[in-house]
């Protein structure tokens, strides 16, 4: 099982990373630039954000699959270009990672599946390796294609449900661990993850309670926000 950049920097903390779900974005945007920037300089290890892509294959950051919550507008990412999507204020990757120091670790959420400058992007900027860079996703086909194209890049799996199989899955596929919500933390899947030797992180605490999660043994990391800052 090839270690995660969180991992190996949790296991050198004593206690799970904590990283800033969408940036900090209580009074910002989620997900803007001045969201994850402001991660720089607090008391948290890193940041998690989502990636998508425009119509012509630039990777940019955003949740959803169209800009209605986030910009106001109906239309979907992937239906407009990079320098529309721009003028509308969503930030690239390009821009994201020029404006995050490099200590500070990444979990890069890719939401579909990944277009050629994502590879070619991240290797510019953080090396073969992908440094302090742990890409995740919901999507099994997802880490397949970055698997492929990218094998010594550290994955991990994103749990919103506990199905048969998934430490299975994830060992075949050489992934450094999984990213459970946070409620599969009391629950067999997360002992398995575990005794598997696999990184186990959580998502999302939200609450002062939530931050009991933290003390779960074994945890690798936590994506927080709110008042479980």
């Amino acid at each position: 099982m090839r270690r995660s950049p969180i991992g190996r920097a949790a296991e050198a903390l004593g206690r799970p990373a904590l990283l800033a779900h969408r940036g900090l974005h209580g009074d910002l945007k989620e997900n803007s630039l001045a969201a994850l920037a402001a991660v720089e300089g607090s008391a948290l290890d890193g940041v998690e954000y989502d990636v998508r892509f425009s119509a012509d294959g630039v990777p940019i950051i955003l949740h959803d699959a169209t800009l209605r919550r986030t910009y106001g507008d109906p239309r979907a990412a992937s239906e407009l270009s990079s320098e529309t999507l721009s003028s509308l204020g969503v930030p690239s990757l390009r821009d994201a990672l020029g404006a995050l120091p490099a200590e500070l670790l990444l979990d890069v959420e890719v939401k579909e599946a990944p277009h050629d400058e994502l590879f070619s992007l991240i290797r510019e900027l953080r090396g073969e390796g992908a440094e302090g860079v742990t890409f995740s996703s919901f999507d099994v086909d997802v880490l397949r294609k970055i698997r492929e194209r990218a094998p010594e890049w550290p994955l991990w799996l994103n749990v919103e449900q506990a199905t048969p199989g998934l430490v299975d899955q994830a060992r075949d596929l050489g992934l450094s661990g999984l990213s459970v919500e946070k409620g599969l933390l009391v629950t067999d899947l997360a002992r398995e993850v575990s005794e598997a030797g696999l990184e186990l992180a959580t998502w999302t605490l939200r609450s002062r309670a939530d931050r009991e999660h933290l003390t779960h043994p074994g945890l690798t990391a936590a994506c927080v926000e709110g008042e479980a800052l």
